[in-house]
């Protein structure tokens, strides 16, 4: 039976050999994992170098980078990651019209041992024109209505004409440009704020005006409205006094004003108050005087209450009837003692 000495023993016999066999077995897996072929993508910017007196066509923006599928070892695909890389599209020295730019070809500083698989975009197409400056009038485009009772009564734009800088093709037979849609529905309250320029298809330069300043006036229409039933009830001094008597408990109202504000009063909304110092009243029992409806002042009349917080806005124009008839009642009578007792105080019978 071997024992732990001989064990030790023939452990360290040609160690060193063992050692370097180790080694070289390491190494070994080391290259060999090297060189195994794998796959990476890079994402690669790109930066354009456009003509100073050329306008970019394009209708969808350029690219800003290139998805680039590459394989190799892990060793080389590592080092691409290490490199800054950068596509350069020079398009300094082009001329109007379409030119087109391959990226098939590897971007300067891309290992040569790494072999591309896909490039997405593998070619993109440049359409220029020439520059061109022009000065074109400014139209308003609204959309909608205003709300009911509300009408525009003038606009304006400043500036009403524009400087636009851009593409000589979308700018020789441009006439005017207009303004993005107003919505009329919310602008009862009138304008006076920025508006954009609806710039769709065309191609600009970043120093041609992009808005406008919108100044629109709106004002409520005025009209007439009758309210019918509006009620009369005493107020002030006359409010507690049982014994008044009207000739009419309502009339008819006739108002002018904005119709917005028309349109949110109701018969409910109206009160025809009788007030006045109670010396002006008749006697008792006397014919009936008539009382006229008064805006102010006061003396005995008839004043129409408004209950809206806009009721500076309206103007009576007609009260149906423009008199009320009022008059006293006598104090009831005091009750009479009832007949074959007169005299006999009320209480129990005396036994």
């Amino acid at each position: 039976m071997t024992s732990l000495r001989d064990l030790i023993v023939i452990a360290r016999r040609d160690l060193g050999l063992k050692i370097l066999a180790l080694v070289l077995a390491g190494l070994a897996w080391v290259y060999a994992h090297g060189e195994q072929t794998n796959e990476a993508t890079f994402l690669t910017p790109i930066e354009y170098v456009l003509p100073a007196d050329l306008v970019l066509m394009n209708d969808d923006p350029l690219p800003d980078q290139v998805v680039i599928v590459a394989s190799g070892t892990r060793a080389a695909l590592a080092r691409v990651q290490e490199v800054s890389l950068r596509y350069m599209v020079d398009l300094e020295a082009a001329v109007a019209g379409s030119t087109e730019h391959s990226f098939r070809t590897p971007p300067p500083g891309w290992p040569p041992s790494l072999r591309i698989t896909t490039v997405s975009p593998a070619m993109i197409r440049v359409k220029l024109d020439e520059r061109s400056r022009r000065t074109v009038p400014v139209q308003l485009r609204t959309r909608g209505e205003l709300p009911p009772g509300f009408v525009q009564t003038g606009h304006e734009l400043e500036p009403n004409e524009v400087v636009l800088v851009g593409a000589h093709q979308d700018l020789m037979e441009l006439d005017f440009v207009r303004t993005t849609p107003l919505d009329l529905k919310r602008a009862s309250t009138g304008v006076d704020a920025d508006i954009p320029l609806d710039l769709t298809g065309l191609h600009l330069l970043p120093e041609s005006a992009t808005k406008v300043r919108l100044r629109m006036q709106v004002e409520e229409v005025i009209a007439g409205r009758e309210y019918g039933d509006v009620k009369l009830r005493f107020g002030g001094d006359l409010v507690d006094r049982a014994d008044l008597k009207l000739s009419t408990a309502s009339a008819v109202v006739h108002l002018e004003g904005p119709v917005p504000l028309l349109d949110a009063l109701r018969s409910d909304s109206l009160v025809l108050e009788l007030s006045g110092p109670p010396a002006s009243l008749p006697e008792p029992g006397a014919p009936a005087i008539e009382v006229p409806w008064v805006e102010d002042g006061e003396g005995l009349g008839v004043r129409l209450r408004i209950d809206h917080p806009r009721s500076d806005r309206l103007r009576v124009l007609k009260l149906a009837p423009k008199k009320f008839g009022l008059s006293v009642l006598l104090p009831p009578k005091p009750a009479q003692p009832e007949e074959g007792n007169p005299g006999q105080p009320e209480g129990p019978t005396p036994q």
